[in-house]
C-alpha cells in the first residue's frame, strides 16, 4: 500500500524533472540586449573590445571539453557572464547568483595572463573571482541584483533559466524608500563603486530606479517564498 501512496510524488517529481531537463535555449544572442540607458552602450562596448576573439575562443573550447551544455546554452551563458562583468563595474556589491554563469567564469580563469589583460583594459585593475560563498536564499541581495538587472538588461527565458527565475525576493521597503528620497551622492556612497570608471551610467541607472521606485505603492514587504 505505501507504493501506491507514494506514486504521485513520484510521478509530479518525473513531471518536474522532465519540464527541467526539456529547456531549449534560443538562437544565440547577437548582443547584450541593454536597455537604454546613458553610457550603458559605450560600456558594452568597451568590455566587448576587451575580451579578445583568440583569448574566449580558447575558453570556448576548454568549456566544451569540460562541461556538457545544451544547443546554443555556452553563448547564453556567456552572454550573462559579461552581463555580470557590467554590474561589477557598477555595483558596489554584485554576488553571484548563477552557478551556471559562474562556472563559465571559473573556466575564463584557467588562462590567467589572459585574464589579467582583459580585466585591466576593462577596468583598470583586476577583476578578482568573488564567489557567493553563502548558501541560504540572501533575499536582501538578490532582490536587489535582480532590481538593477532588470533596469539594465531585458530578461529574456534563457536568463531566467540560468538564474532560477528572477523577482522571487522582494525589495526591502527601506531601499525603495532609499531610492525614493535619498540624493544622488547618498545613493552611490550606499550602492555603487564610486571610483567606476561609467560615472554616467551610474547617475542614469540611479535616475532610472528612482522612477521605478516612486510607482511602488504597496511598501510592505511580502514574504518570501521558495
Amino acid at each position: 500500500m505505501a507504493w501506491i501512496l507514494l506514486l504521485p510524488v513520484v510521478i509530479c517529481f518525473i513531471l518536474f524533472l522532465r519540464k527541467k531537463l526539456s529547456f531549449k535555449f534560443g538562437l544565440s544572442p547577437k548582443s547584450l540586449d541593454i536597455r537604454p540607458i546613458k553610457g550603458l552602450k559605450k560600456l558594452s562596448d568597451q568590455l566587448e573590445k576587451s575580451l579578445s576573439k583568440s583569448y574566449m575562443g580558447h575558453v570556448e573550447e576548454r568549456v566544451m571539453k569540460e562541461i556538457k551544455l545544451k544547443e546554443n546554452e555556452y553563448s547564453w551563458r556567456l552572454l550573462d557572464l559579461k552581463r555580470y562583468f557590467i554590474l561589477t563595474s557598477l555595483l558596489k556589491e554584485s554576488p553571484m547568483f548563477s552557478k551556471k554563469v559562474d562556472d563559465l567564469w571559473h573556466q575564463m580563469l584557467m588562462f590567467t595572463c589572459e585574464y589579467d589583460d582583459f580585466s585591466k583594459e576593462y577596468l583598470g585593475s583586476t577583476l578578482h573571482h568573488s564567489p557567493n560563498l553563502n548558501q541560504s536564499p540572501q533575499p536582501d541581495l538578490r532582490g536587489f541584483f535582480d532590481w538593477v538587472y532588470g533596469e539594465l538588461f531585458f530578461i529574456r527565458m534563457e536568463n531566467i533559466q540560468l538564474y532560477k527565475g528572477f523577482y522571487r525576493f522582494p525589495e526591502p521597503p527601506n531601499i525603495i524608500e532609499e531610492f525614493k528620497c535619498l540624493p544622488e551622492n547618498e545613493l552611490i556612497e550606499l550602492y555603487f563603486r564610486r571610483d567606476s570608471q561609467y560615472m554616467d551610467t551610474v547617475l542614469s541607472l540611479i535616475s532610472s530606479m528612482k522612477k521605478t521606485a516612486k510607482k511602488v505603492k504597496n511598501m510592505k514587504k511580502a514574504s518570501y517564498k521558495k
